[in-house]
């Protein structure tokens, strides 16, 4: 198993190469791994270049990483709910239906329990109902961000999917556009970005220079978004 140490941190690295990928290193940064992902017959003294470049920003994600990974499902009153690019504390409200209900207020999410709850179900119910929330969330703020494109550059989108995405935020298949749900976490721009960056491959399927023009055309702050994504990607794991 190769790894890199960084500040006596010895971390796991796992390489992936694949045909699909033409020239550049791709990484991604979870809970367990540094994943690398390479051209074939990518030369391993380049990825070890790559690795001691990219230093400062794999220990810093990796640490957070680390951070979130001992978080447990037992959601507890003040708990923070990352939302478009705030985190609102988590208040929990002992009810007298037999309904859960999870709300955004005006300043934190309240999360009614059923009365006779038994506490030891509220971490699992609370990530089911955070997350249909989310999913819910991202599909109307994400069709908004469409139907805007569509107005303003003439793009075509034939369907928007919403997708559990483990390694990416979106991806385009001909005219349709699939997009994780958990990209509701970033603030509105960053979202816009995303939205925008999935619309341009209709056009242009690689990110080749007529792919960056038009992004560019989509989002003039592409470059200032791009860098946020990268400094502070959410975990979707």
């Amino acid at each position: 198993m190769k790894t890199i140490t960084i500040n006596n941190f010895t971390i796991p690295v796992r390489l992936t190469a694949s045909a699909r990928r033409k020239r550049s290193i791709a990484m991604q940064i979870d809970q367990q791994w540094v994943h690398i992902r390479t051209p074939l017959r990518f030369r391993m003294q380049d990825v070890d270049a790559f690795l001691q470049k990219k230093q400062h920003r794999i220990l810093k994600h990796w640490q957070k990483a680390q951070q979130k990974a001992t978080i447990t499902n037992d959601f507890v009153k003040g708990d923070a709910i990352p939302f478009l690019g705030k985190n609102y504390p988590l208040d929990l409200v002992h009810g007298w239906s037999t309904k859960w209900s999870l709300e955004l207020l005006h300043d934190r999410f309240q999360l009614t329990l059923p009365k006779n709850t038994n506490e030891s179900q509220i971490g699992e119910l609370m990530q089911k109902y955070l997350k249909k929330r989310y999913m819910q969330q991202s599909k109307e703020i994400i069709s908004r961000e469409v139907i805007r494109c569509e107005k303003e550059f003439g793009c075509s989108v034939q369907e928007i999917y919403i997708k559990n995405y483990k390694a990416k935020y979106g991806q385009c298949i001909w005219q349709e556009v699939f997009f994780s749900y958990k990209i509701v976490q970033f603030p509105l721009c960053i979202i816009r970005h995303i939205v925008c960056h999935e619309l341009a491959h209709i056009e242009h399927k690689n990110h080749g220079p007529h792919f960056k023009a038009l992004l560019r055309q989509m989002d003039p702050e592409t470059p200032k978004h791009e860098q946020r994504i990268r400094e502070n990607g959410i975990m979707l794991e």
